[in-house]
């Protein structure tokens, strides 16, 4: 693959990097700094020595933030690297780099910040003659390559595979785990340990969708754009979850990892001593979610195949955007078990489509333009727009005033929002701005 810089990107770059590789220092390991008297007793399963470590260890430290601030590689007893002052900078040239055109599709930026550090190492040693960007470039052309990304989501089981937009969504077999852990216990051997720890991630995968994406990318870059893709795909479906339908229920369809089942955990203690264990989770939605092919094709004919097209959509106009926005908002509230919670991310929705600026009544008009768009008459109008009135001033009792409520009823305004947006997604083929759609709206409530 070709990676086509700028001659005056690479001037900068170089510069730059050559300023950063002039500040790589050589320093003694320093002492350990004194530890806290309390010591956490948790458990260990196993500990690390020297002879598990191979080649060159690096040791860093990060900021409150997790971001990293210096970096060092031992060598030969010391440590060689740049320090709290220097290595934000490498950081920051990186993420300059990655930027460009010629990088950001298919590298990422840990990707760039690794080869720079090692190019820095190499140029201070004197053992790179080559400039920074032509050694990011030789890195990324052994590493970029097709891959095919599995992302796990859980609880989600499809008969047949389907795609929204570029994500296709498969199931995980019994063939697939079968051969890839015969040639891990063909290396790690069949202890008991390695059979427990084998039969685990079976039990996670095993007859379970995951969301499949293939990239043209170095392989942290390919991890990336499939999160991202998968992620903004498992929205777009769960917006046809049950969950959106009653407000008794709760989704789970999130990636592997990032699902969260309400359960407890309780320990009986008598006299200092456990006596008793109880835990479990509270069973409350749709866990697991089965998309057989006959309720596939109650989605895509409701709504899902319009929704996957307008998200494979390269170039999507303002209102397409919007639309698109709005569906990912939407797509938080099953996801969440309180009222209030579930109406912020309902209303964040429906506000950022029915509503043409910050200055225009909020209420009125995400009322009045959400009947016009689900009501068949004017009684079922009305209907919505006071359900509307109602929910939002439940919404801002907890924005204000931190009051939270159970007891307001979301079903009617559920099925009210989920038809609005649904029918969002139809005008997002018609009209090009939001701005268009609603004018358009205000001028037939008058005819």
């Amino acid at each position: 693959m070709k990676f086509d810089l700028h001659p005056d990107a690479i001037a900068v770059f170089t510069a730059q990097s050559q300023a950063i590789a002039d500040r790589v220092c050589v320093k003694e390991k320093a002492p350990q700094s004194a530890t806290s008297e309390f010591k956490v007793d948790v458990f260990v399963g196993h500990a690390l020595t020297a002879n598990d470590l191979r080649g060159p260890v690096e040791v860093s430290s990060q900021d409150a933030n997790g971001n990293r601030v210096n970096r060092f590689t031992t060598e030969g007893g010391k440590l060689i690297g740049l320090g709290d002052s220097d290595y934000p900078q490498l950081a920051k040239l990186a993420r300059s780099i990655q930027k460009t055109p010629a990088f950001r599709d298919t590298v990422g930026v840990q990707f760039v910040e690794d080869a720079l550090f090692r190019w820095c190492l190499k140029a201070c040693q004197q053992n790179s003659t080559q400039p920074a960007c032509d050694f990011i470039i030789g890195e990324a052309s052994l590493s970029v390559r097709e891959i095919e990304t599995w992302i796990p989501i859980y609880a989600l089981h499809v008969q047949s595979p389907f795609n929204i937009g570029t994500v296709v969504f498969k199931t995980i077999t019994r063939e697939m785990l079968d051969v890839w852990q015969q040639g891990i216990r063909a290396e790690a051997g069949d202890s008991p340990k390695v059979l427990e720890a084998l039969e685990r991630r079976r039990k996670e995968l095993q007859g379970f969708a995951a969301g499949v994406v293939s990239v043209l990318a170095e392989p942290i870059r390919a991890a990336e754009v499939a999160a991202e893709g998968v992620d903004s795909a498992t929205a777009l479906l769960r917006f046809f979850a049950p969950a959106n339908f009653d407000p008794r229920q709760l989704s789970y369809c999130v990636p592997l990892g990032s699902h969260q089942r309400q359960g407890h955990h309780y320990l009986t203690v008598k006299d200092g001593k456990i006596v008793g264990e109880s835990r479990g989770v509270t069973p409350r939605g749709t866990d697991p979610w089965v998309i057989d092919d006959g309720l596939l094709r109650e989605f895509q004919s409701s709504g899902l195949t319009a929704i996957s097209s307008l998200f494979a959509k390269e170039e999507k106009t303002d209102l397409e955007a919007a639309v698109l926005d709005a569906l990912f908002l939407y797509s938080k509230a099953p996801l969440v078990p309180d009222t209030a919670e579930k109406l912020l991310y309902i209303f964040a929705a429906l506000e950022s489509v029915l509503l043409l600026n910050a200055t225009e009544a909020i209420t009125q008009n995400i009322g009045e333009r959400l009947a016009f768009l689900v009501g068949r008459d004017a009684e079922s109008r009305l209907r919505v727009k006071k359900v509307v009135s109602e929910a939002y001033a439940v919404r801002s009792s907890f924005v204000h005033h931190g009051r939270r409520t159970e007891e307001f009823d979301l079903q009617e305004l559920l099925m009210a929002a989920w038809n609005g947006l649904h029918a969002m997604v139809g005008n997002a083929e018609r009209f090009k701005t939001k701005e268009e759609l609603l004018n358009t709206m205000e001028r037939h409530k008058f005819r």
